[in-house]
Formats: C-alpha cells, structure tokens, sequence
C-alpha cells in the first residue's frame, strides 16, 4: 500500500536516524520548532503507530519520549497541551464522551479510572515513558541535568491521568537518585540545586506514598542477611537521608506514619541487635529512631 511504502521510505535503512531527527526537533531551543515536532507526533507517529511498536528499536523509542517529555520543563501551555494530547491519544467522539462518566483519580497507582484516554496512556505510552525518567534519574554522566527529571515528574503531576500512574513507579527511584548524587556532585552548590529540586517534588508526592516507600525500604532491610550488609547500610542510609533532609511535617505524617514506622522499627530491634550489633548499620537505626522521635513530638 501507499502507506506502507511511506513508512518503508522514511524508516529504511535505519529506523532510528528518524527519531533522532524528531528528538533534535524536540530538544530545540525554538519554541515554535518544538511546536511544529510535537504537531508531527500527534498527526503523524502517535504512540499507538506501527511504526514504534514494530520499526523502531526500544532503545530508540526511549530516546522520542525522553525528548518529548522534556518539553515540560519549560512550563510553556501549548507545548504541554500537545505532548498530553500525544500520551493520552485522541479524544472520544462528543456523542460516546456523553455517555461515559468522568474518570476519576489513581491513588498509589491503583486504577479507578475506565477512560478511553486513561486506558490509552497505559496501553502505549506508561511503560516507555517510566522507563524513560528512570534512565533519566540513573544517569550520573551529566551532573547538571540531575535536577531536570525531578522537574519533569513535579510538571506530570499537573496531568493527573498521566502523573497518577507515573508518580508512584519513579518515586524511589528519584529517592535513590539524589540520595547516590550527595557523593557525586562536583559542588555543594550543584547538590544543593538538586536538592531544591527534589525537595519541590517530594512536596507534591501523597503522603501515603511516600511512607510507604519509607518504611518498605527500612523493613527491607530487617530481612537481609548479614552477609549483604553494604545493601543494608545503603537501605538504611537512603531511608534516613530522606528523614533528614525533606519536609516530612504535614500533619498526616506525624500522627499516623511516623508512630506506625517507630513501632515498627522497635519491634525489629531484637531481631536487629542480634543481626547487625558489629556493623555501621545500627547507628543508623537508632538515629532514625531519634529523628523520628524528634518529629513525633513537635
């Protein structure tokens, strides 16, 4: 077919000489160029296109939506317009729109939503674009990018449908990130600036949310064994950075989660004095316990 002829002209021999080309476009540093590239992937390579899913290698397809979702730090409307119109797909013709009922919102990532759009985004386009803030976060090549994923994420979360299930999947992931970039950073002043960023986004995160990834990640490491305990100081030590170095004050969090995760923690102490009492790990465990204390009686 005509179509198909198309396809082969502009994806032979190498398919991915086209997705850098769109992701050159989207990377410029015109706005109206970005405009005219994102227009091209609505119009032209939605998420759902053939051409993605069967020509493009993944690597490839995370490198379009990387681009793509980029745009966002630049909080400019109608570029955010069209990259949500080019997640969440087309809308539903006015007379089937009538007859559904409002999508209503993700909380922890669990789907209490039916619509078409919704359902769209999570066919085509959450895996690759988690995958994709994911490769961002790990990145450490480029220290003065490392703010620009948390920016991403925080913009996300404007787009309930989109942030509601991307959120919770690159979370801790985020967590992990500044955690490991504290050593990493050329300057104070360049982890500093990371820091911000993370805090701004840790800020708009459901508190739910966030101790669950919390206390997960301290009970964890109450089963490791002793002969894993560089991944229990690591488990520890994320846990803990996050107690000492975010907003953890809303009201939520002192009289519910911080109570449950001292429980919690004290009724592992047995356990842990007799695992861990020669390693490092400890000291981090009482000085959670004590920060969390701290913040308990405020």
């Amino acid at each position: 077919t005509q179509l198909a002829d198309d396809i082969e002209a502009v994806t032979s021999p190498e398919p991915g000489l086209l997705i850098r080309c769109f992701a050159a476009g989207l990377s410029d540093d015109q706005l109206l160029i970005q405009r005219g590239f994102l227009d091209l992937l609505v119009t032209h390579l939605p998420l759902d296109s053939g051409v993605l899913h069967s020509n493009v290698p993944r690597p490839d397809h995370v490198r379009l939506v990387t681009a793509a979702v980029s745009v966002v730090a630049r909080r400019e409307m109608s570029l955010n317009r069209r990259l949500w119109t080019w997640f969440l797909g087309p809308e539903k013709p006015s007379a089937e729109k009538n007859e559904s009922n409002a999508p209503t919102s993700v909380v922890n990532g669990h789907d209490q939503s039916q619509g078409h759009r919704v359902k769209y985004f999570r066919q085509y386009g959450l895996d690759i674009l988690v995958q994709s803030i994911i490769a961002m976060f790990e990145n450490d090549a480029v220290p003065t990018e490392k703010a620009r994923p948390f920016r991403i994420s925080l913009a996300l979360m404007d787009q309930w449908e989109i942030g509601g299930y991307v959120v919770p999947q690159v979370f801790l992931p985020a967590l992990k990130s500044v955690f490991r970039y504290q050593d990493l950073a050329p300057t104070p002043e360049a982890f500093d600036e990371v820091l911000r960023s993370a805090n701004v986004f840790f800020d708009g995160v459901e508190s739910g949310l966030i101790w669950d990834e919390v206390s997960n990640k301290l009970l964890q490491s109450t089963k490791m064994q002793i002969t894993d305990s560089g991944a229990f100081q690591n488990s520890l030590g994320t846990a803990f950075f996050v107690l000492k170095n975010f907003n953890l004050q809303e009201e939520e969090m002192l009289t519910r989660h911080m109570p449950l995760l001292i429980l919690s923690l004290v009724l592992k102490s047995k356990s842990l004095l007799m695992k861990y009492a020669s390693h490092h790990g400890l000291d981090h465990i009482n000085q959670i316990l004590d920060l969390t204390a701290d913040f308990s009686q405020e």
